[in-house]
């Protein structure tokens, strides 16, 4: 699920995404978002979000500063976290149902639950296969 990514107490430790800048998000065919940062060092970071199954992102900006990313698999991941995702209200007989079974294929199918909370700008959450950082770019981009 991790590919030279370090995740302690639900966090993004290493890399240290603590600060970052968020540049951009490049949704790749094969259902991977590419996550483009610069950290506070000037390094560029790319980190891959695999297997996307629900994107939720809002209030992108010029700036956006990331607090930390989090990131929660099986039952650390909330219902409330699974409906955000999913822009559902838990209080709709609809949404309701829809909310059930969209918990269970989480818990099933070993999914992740990944949130970029900001200081500023810029929160993302979604559910997703794996997190990978990627060296450079175009080794993100080859064999799409």
């Amino acid at each position: 699920m991790y590919i030279n990514v370090s995740v302690l107490e639900d966090i993004i430790v290493e890399p240290n995404v603590h600060d970052a800048l968020l540049l951009g998000l490049v949704m790749t065919t094969k259902n991977k978002l590419l996550l483009i940062m610069q950290a506070t060092d000037a390094a560029i970071l790319y980190i891959a979000l695999n297997d996307i199954e629900c994107l939720h992102a809002d209030d992108f900006r010029q700036g956006n500063i990331i607090l930390d990313i989090s990131v929660f698999s099986g039952h650390d991941a909330s219902a409330d976290d699974i409906a955000y995702v999913y822009g559902l209200d838990k209080s709709s007989p609809c949404d309701s149902k829809y909310l059930d079974k969209a918990v269970r294929d989480f818990f099933i199918r070993k999914k992740l639950f990944v949130q970029i909370n900001p200081s500023y700008g810029c929160r993302l959450a979604c559910i997703c296969g794996g997190i990978e950082l990627l060296q450079e770019w175009p080794s993100a981009i080859v064999g799409l």
